[in-house]
C-alpha cells in the first residue's frame, strides 16, 4: 500500500492529493469559492486520518502474520510430536517382534535339546543359538561381538 501526498499547480490553482485507499477525501484544490490556503486544516486532517488508518492497517497485518506464524509453529510441533510417537511405536513393534523371534528360537532349542545323543558340536550350537536368542531379546541386554562389530572397527 502506498501513502503519497502530491501537490500540483494547475491553471485553476493548486491541488493536493492523497493517494491512499483509506483516505476520507483524496483531493483538495483551489476553487472559485475557496482557496487551498483556507482549507489547509482539512488537508492536514486528511493526512493525519490517512496516516492513522495506514498504521492501523499495518498493525492489523502484523498481528495476522504473528497469529499465522504462531499457528504454523503449533502445527510444526504437532508434526514433530507425531513423528516422535510413530518412531517410538516402530521401536516398540521391533522390540515385540524381536522378543517373538527370540522366544521362537528358544522353543526350537528346547525341542532340539530333547534329541538323543547330542554331540559336542550340537551342544556348542545350542549355546550359540541361546546366545543369539538372548541377543535378540529386548528384555536381556546381551551384546554380540560379531553382529555388532562395525566395519570401521577393522
Amino acid at each position: 500500500m502506498m501513502f503519497m501526498v502530491q501537490g500540483h499547480m494547475k491553471k485553476q490553482g493548486m491541488e493536493f492529493k492523497i493517494d491512499y485507499y483509506y483516505s476520507q477525501r483524496s483531493s483538495w484544490k483551489d476553487t472559485d469559492k475557496k482557496k487551498l490556503e483556507d482549507i489547509l486544516g482539512e488537508f492536514v486532517q486528511g493526512i493525519l486520518y490517512s496516516a492513522t488508518k495506514k498504521r492501523e492497517s499495518t498493525l492489523e497485518r502484523q498481528e495476522q502474520h504473528r497469529l499465522y506464524m504462531e499457528r504454523q509453529n503449533k502445527i510444526d510441533e504437532i508434526r514433530k510430536q507425531k513423528q516422535h510417537e510413530f518412531q517410538k511405536l516402530k521401536n516398540l513393534e521391533e522390540m515385540s517382534e524381536n522378543l517373538h523371534r527370540a522366544n521362537k528360537i528358544r522353543d526350537f532349542i528346547n525341542e532340539y535339546s530333547k534329541k538323543e545323543s547330542l554331540t559336542e558340536e550340537n551342544l556348542e550350537w545350542i549355546q550359540w543359538a541361546r546366545d543369539k536368542a538372548d541377543w535378540l531379546d529386548p528384555l536381556i541386554d546381551k551384546r554380540d561381538e560379531v553382529l555388532e562389530r562395525d566395519e570401521e572397527d577393522i
